[in-house]
């Protein structure tokens, strides 16, 4: 398992979460605003400054490009479902407060439809 980069990529993101945080309490928004984005652009910024300089080994940046790798596609599937739940809202009235309840144990949306007992 490749674990080489991971301190690096778990203190750039902590650094751009909690500059999320502040930038989403500026401007009065119960949300972190853009903390991902900014832990991208640190963990860039630190990669090539560490590489120019010599500091960053070979398995450490593997290590980062795998994990890079890794988040991309998730990070843009959940941005499509996002996306998904957008349009379903928006065409059947949908409020975003009823999503955020959560459903009572042992019952799955996908399966009610095609229960015998409903």
């Amino acid at each position: 398992m490749v674990i080489y980069g991971m301190a690096l990529l778990s203190l750039c993101y902590f650094l751009g979460i909690w500059l999320g945080d502040i930038l989403g309490a500026l401007l009065n928004v119960k949300a972190n605003v853009g903390g991902v984005g900014f832990a991208m652009l640190f963990l860039i910024l630190a990669g090539d400054y560490l590489h120019a300089r010599g500091r960053l080994p070979k398995p450490t940046a593997d290590g980062v490009t795998f994990w890079s790798n890794m988040y991309i596609p998730i990070g843009l599937a959940g941005g499509g479902m996002l996306r998904d739940y957008a349009i379903v809202a928006t065409a059947w009235g949908a409020r975003l407060g009823e999503r955020k309840k959560p459903a009572s144990p042992g019952y799955s949306p996908c399966l009610s439809a095609s229960s015998p007992h409903t």
